[in-house]
């Protein structure tokens, strides 16, 4: 696939556009491109959760701690910091960090004018470092491998806080044994949401 900029209306008050630029994909780099899974939790999920999900909200954070896992493109992180006007940390593997800060960058005024922040770090599930915990962990479509669950689980523990407060959402579709048969809210006819 060609690099391309592509951009995503998220729907704050006004609302938010975000240009997330997508590099060639190359060497199995999944991560430059944006899936599906990120548009539907930024569009149809984060805008509901103060006030609709409010497990995951609770009235007493006024400005959750967040971090995104495999955030790719960052179109999930980018949203959440615009329609939560927070800072979110935004994290991946060394070859997609590149282009996460080049979207963090160039979306940073337009996350701004609601109050939010994004940075950006390397995380890498496989070799967990010692680290902060988080009010709320996201992840879009994180399950693409057979071990990733494991270290999914892993990297959840490792940055959600403790306490009975701390959240975790993560959403993915049903493509193979990796993602099916896995208890569950349905979001959609091919995705699920755990809440």
């Amino acid at each position: 696939m060609p690099a391309q900029t592509r951009t995503f209306t998220i729907p704050t008050l006004p609302p938010t556009t975000l240009a997330i630029h997508e590099p060639t994909m190359t060497n199995d780099n999944i991560g430059f491109k944006t899936w599906g899974t990120a548009l539907i939790l930024a569009q149809k999920v984060l805008p509901h959760i103060p006030s609709q999900l409010t497990h995951l909200f609770p009235s007493s954070l006024a400005t959750p701690s967040v971090i995104e896992l495999g955030s790719g493109t960052g179109l999930l992180g980018l949203a959440a910091a615009a329609l939560w006007g927070t800072e979110v940390l935004m994290t991946d593997l060394p070859a997609i960090v590149p282009n996460l800060a080049r979207n963090a960058e160039f979306n940073e005024s337009a996350i701004a004018e609601h109050g939010g922040s994004a940075k950006t770090d390397v995380l890498d599930w496989s070799s967990l470092p010692p680290g902060p915990g988080y009010d709320l962990v996201i992840a879009a479509d994180p399950l693409y491998e057979p071990e990733h669950p494991i270290w999914l689980a892993a990297a959840i523990d490792g940055r959600l806080g403790r306490g009975a407060g701390p959240r975790a959402l993560v959403g993915f579709p049903l493509r193979d044994d990796t993602t099916r048969d896995r208890k569950s809210t349905r979001l959609n006819s091919s995705h699920r949401l755990y809440l």
